[in-house]
């Protein structure tokens, strides 16, 4: 689907600017530093100093997550930084580990919402569809989502429940109205179920943000001859 790259895309003139979602970036950015900057430095002092370095990037970041944690022991992000960092890295039951121990803080609100989607792309990644559509829906019930709604929907569609995954899809629009590559998505959904004239309103909507995308003009194109 176009719309994994889980974008919001603003209407510009000229070439479109995108940014992450206020979501993605918390808990991601985190991740990041984790590795990508923490770790790293971690192996470089550890090497002057001559310690004992990490051995792999994943070691180094769970090593500074955890001096970090020691710090701030109650700090939920932290620990849903942690998580993502396991994911990231393929280690899935270390990731439900630190995802347990964030929900032992009896996190509510984004957090708590935020856990949940974390238990949910660990169970996804391993192949159990129905409890990540458990910890995705949980996680709605907390708070509203894009990512959440979105992932829901993708599930749905590879589920061939069009219908379902329009719906979520929808809601994940909701949260994020300049997602225009959802747009796509949705209006492929609809096509499905012809409702072409829906299709065509998201498609239209998606060419305000994306002018110069082809795949838009070429879906209009073809839902305007089969809507004839």
């Amino acid at each position: 689907l176009r719309s994994e790259r889980m974008n919001d895309e603003v209407p510009t003139e000229g070439n479109q600017r995108r940014v992450f979602t206020v979501e993605r970036i918390m808990i991601v950015a985190v991740a990041i530093v984790f590795v990508a900057v923490v770790g790293v430095g971690y192996l470089l002092l550890s090497d002057l100093r001559g310690g004992d370095a990490p051995r792999t990037a994943l070691e180094a970041g769970v090593l500074q997550a955890e001096e970090a944690l020691r710090a701030d022991p109650d700090n939920v992000l932290l620990r849903l930084g942690l998580a993502d960092v396991y994911f990231q890295f393929e280690s899935y039951e270390d990731a439900l580990d630190a995802l347990d121990d964030a929900r032992a803080l009896e996190t509510t609100g984004y957090a708590g919402a935020y856990v949940e989607v974390g238990y949910a792309r660990v169970y996804e990644a391993l192949g159990d569809v129905d409890r990540a559509k458990q910890y995705y829906t949980s996680s709605l019930e907390i708070e509203e989502s894009f990512d959440a709604q979105f992932a829901l929907g993708s599930i749905l569609y590879a589920e061939g429940d069009a219908a379902s995954a329009i719906e979520h899809w929808l809601g994940a629009m909701e949260v994020n109205p300049g997602a225009a590559t959802l747009r796509l998505d949705i209006a492929q959904a609809q096509e499905d179920l012809g409702l072409y004239d829906d299709a065509l309103e998201q498609l239209y909507e998606a060419q305000r943000y994306i002018p110069d995308d082809p795949e838009v003009q070429i879906a209009i194109d073809r839902i305007e001859a089969r809507a004839e």
